[in-house]
């Protein structure tokens, strides 16, 4: 019998055969390039995140050592880094253990490091921060993510001797430091949470990492992906890459982001815009969709897949239909209209679970371009 806090402050007590390990807590990040500009020492992190529907208890922090290239995984140049980590739920600091050990050494080898279980159980709901510190040798390399910002997100490079995972006080920039664009978090929060919470993995390009969107100031949230998921009250990891083609869907070197895969229930994917820009075919793009969807069918991982959206050149910033122009690949009947066609087969023959039509709420039915003002 596990021991839940539920809304109301009443303890409940939740057989386990009615609990599954699964992403539990919004704000998971893959890493999306090393960094180690600057020559300093002291990577630190600070994040707000949310818990799903029905809580969750034997929580675990999980990180990984490699980021994404187009239609891969590397760790080129990554350093051996020293590791710290933090979770405070209630105004109480959880220091955060790996093998028993605070602050473990981590080989850039690694793929998915994950934490020791936490011992706390988080109300649905609850809104935990997450510390998270590397150090490293001048010069050195690790990899980063996390293009989010507002208030729940603080992200810092120095060479202070001095850590701040361990406290409760705001992050601040430290004497000698720098405010970074890019931070270190874990790619997800898992714990053991309620069958009937759904976990949710976001894996696609620019459109799903949320560039060009701003950041929720008091969440972080970045994107309509990450937004609609967590509104819904769900936990999620985005893999996503802006830039990235369908190829990473069937590469064989995507081992990080399939193996966080096994942690969600359903995948929301929508990669095709790049493969037609770099002119693949509508049949290379759906083969390679395909194999993805194989890849997730085997896991037990239902695909959301939503359909690829125009794109074009403008001459008066897209506030109208009339003065933007299509790009090759995206005519009416072009590539991108036979991508969409594929995706319609597969969700009427039962290859994909959903499929989601955003093209039809943006694009402009008559001609294939963005409506006036949305893209």
């Amino acid at each position: 019998m596990a021991f839940v806090v539920n809304n109301n402050g009443i303890v409940d007590g939740i057989n386990f055969e009615n609990r599954s390990t699964k992403i539990a807590a919004t704000r998971g990040t893959y890493c999306y390039t090393g960094d180690g500009s600057g020559g300093q020492t002291r990577f630190e992190t600070y994040i707000k995140a949310v818990v799903t529907k029905g809580g969750c208890s034997n929580v675990r922090l999980v990180f990984t050592n490699t980021y994404s290239v187009d239609e891969g995984e590397a760790i080129t140049l990554l350093s051996t880094y020293t590791l710290e980590s933090s979770l405070t739920y209630n105004n109480t600091l959880f220091t955060v253990t790996f093998n028993g050990r605070r602050n473990p050494t981590i080989d850039p080898n690694s793929t998915l490091i994950f934490s020791d279980p936490i011992g706390v159980d988080l109300p649905e709901g609850a809104i935990i921060e997450i510390r998270t510190g590397l150090i490293i040798t001048s010069g050195g390399r690790v990899p980063v993510g996390l293009r989010s910002g507002g208030s729940a997100t603080v992200k810092v490079r120095s060479s202070s001797a001095s850590s701040q995972i361990y406290t409760t006080a705001a992050m601040t920039t430290p004497a000698g430091g720098v405010v970074q664009s890019n931070g270190f978090v874990p790619i997800m929060v898992v714990g053991d949470v309620l069958n009937e919470s759904k976990a949710i993995a976001i894996w696609g390009d620019s459109i799903e990492v949320g560039i060009g969107a701003t950041s929720k100031i008091t969440t972080g949230l970045l994107g309509w992906a990450e937004n609609g998921v967590a509104n819904a009250g769900y936990g999620f990891t985005n893999l996503s890459r802006g830039g990235d083609k369908t190829g990473a869907y069937s590469a064989l070197t995507c081992t990080t982001r399939f193996a966080a895969l096994q942690y969600s229930d359903y995948v929301i994917a929508n990669m095709a815009v790049n493969d037609i820009l770099g002119r693949r075919t509508a049949s290379q793009i759906l083969a390679n969709i395909d194999t993805f969807i194989d890849r997730c069918n085997r896991i037990g991982v239902k695909v959301i897949y939503a359909t690829c959206l125009p794109s074009t050149t403008s001459t008066d910033g897209w506030t109208t239909v009339a003065n933007q122009t299509l790009v090759s690949g995206f005519a009416l009947g072009g590539v991108r209209d036979q991508v969409n066609a594929g995706l319609i087969e597969r969700l009427n023959n039962g290859r994909i679970y959903r499929l989601l039509d955003t093209a039809s709420i943006v694009v402009d039915a008559a001609t294939g371009k963005w409506k006036a003002t949305i893209s």
